[in-house]
């Protein structure tokens, strides 16, 4: 039967790391592919206990519908934590989503129409351009270098003028700031001040993503660039990475004006988020000690980000150095150029070994296809070991073909 389906349809960017792993359902596959957090950073004991709180003091609230905004102590939580981080907030600026995927896809829904250019820091992540090529926006590269060197040199930057233009006719730009997804790239203090200065000034806005900020290894945040804005930006956070995904909550600061336009469109798309979801990360947050437990998370993925690291180096695969990072969940690895990444996964998925090409970052694939984004979260070290183990054999045999049988 031929179905009659939207134009929109046709530009649904398919997700790499849910195709990769539904190729081969091999249950030793080693997958350095998706953003999983370690099973040994998820509070199991600590959330069956906020369940039966939440039914013990909300009872049938907590299965009721409810509102489009979400749960109002949870909001109020939310609204007080990023005042503390220099962005004054108030509940009434703060949506609840399904996740920050959610929060995505909302803003491109209610800033885009065909054809709307929209700012980028390449490589971007890949659930953003998802979100943005099924509005059909034209999706733009944002230099972070080129427009902290206008506010230095006080805007007399000749070479920007033309893409300065641009940049005001365009809906918005969007950026992570803090472990870049996938390169894990996080920017300065100065460079947040000038990217600030540099938005105050081009009168332009900017939509910031922040689900790693709690995964710095230090500690200690920078500040959101929101923090140093004058004026009105957006800003879009998660519980998926410190506490479950699985609860599918995020959350979506914007000013209230803006709010009056999301709420009727989040209620279109599902109503509401998940009520009891977000009920238990309130109790969650309240009643236990997360910062120990965050505390946990970061000294365990350090020690795995640097045993993948060596590991990969040492492994002889054709590489360059790979780049440390300050916090996160992945590895951004640059392969010599006789290495595409779209080719080689398929021998590694052959050898039970899963990771991201780096085509999957990018509007033009060709641009990445040297570059892979490898996870070192969910994997305990000997899987991160034997992992590595596979993508050599995986390399030498991609070098050396294997004669058929």
């Amino acid at each position: 039967m031929t179905y009659q389906l939207s134009k929109r349809s046709g530009n649904l960017r398919r997700s790499p790391v849910r195709d990769i792993l539904s190729f081969h359902g091999r249950s030793d596959m080693i997958s350095f592919a998706g953003g999983l957090p370690s099973s040994m950073a998820l509070p199991v004991s600590q959330m069956k206990e906020c369940a039966d709180l939440v039914l013990t003091k909300y009872g049938s609230t907590a299965l009721q519908y409810g509102t489009t905004e979400g749960f109002p102590l949870l909001r109020e939580w939310i609204a007080a934590m990023l005042t503390r981080k220099g962005i004054p907030t108030v509940a009434d600026e703060i949506l609840l989503t399904s996740g920050s995927q959610q929060a995505l896809d909302l803003i491109g829904r209610l800033f885009l129409d065909p054809g709307d250019p929209v700012y980028v820091s390449f490589p971007c992540y890949n659930g953003a351009l998802q979100s943005f090529e099924m509005n059909e926006a034209t999706i733009l590269p944002f230099s972070v270098a080129d427009a902290c060197n206008f506010v230095e040199f006080s805007g007399n930057t000749n070479r920007l003028h033309d893409s300065l233009i641009a940049l005001n006719q365009s809906k918005f730009t969007y950026l992570v700031p803090t472990l870049n997804n996938p390169s894990g790239h996080t920017l300065s203090l100065r460079e947040r001040m000038l990217l600030a200065e540099f938005f105050d000034r081009t009168n332009s806005l900017l939509f910031e993503d922040d689900p790693y900020c709690d995964l710095l290894f230090s500690g200690e945040s920078l500040g959101p660039v929101a923090s140093f804005i004058r004026r009105s930006s957006i800003l879009t956070g998660s519980f998926s990475k410190i506490i479950s995904p699985s609860l599918r909550t995020g959350w979506l600061r914007a000013p209230k004006e803006m709010m009056a336009k999301l709420i009727p469109l989040k209620q279109a798309m599902d109503l509401h988020s998940n009520l009891f979801s977000q009920m238990m990360i309130y109790m969650y947050l309240t009643s236990f000690s997360h910062d120990r437990l965050l505390s946990q998370i970061r000294n365990e993925y350090k020690e795995k980000q640097l045993f993948m690291k060596k590991s990969l180096e040492l492994s002889g695969i054709g590489l360059y150095p790979v780049k440390e990072t300050s916090g996160g969940m992945f590895l951004w690895v640059r392969f010599y150029d006789f290495v595409d990444t779209d080719q080689f996964i398929k021998q590694c998925l052959a050898n039970g070994v899963a990771f991201v090409p780096g085509s999957a970052f990018y509007v033009n694939k060709e641009e990445g296809k040297h570059y892979a984004r490898f996870n070192y979260t969910v994997s305990d070290f000997a899987q991160i070991a034997k992992g590595v183990d596979r993508l050599k054999e995986s390399y030498f045999q991609m070098l050396i073909p294997q004669p058929s049988i």
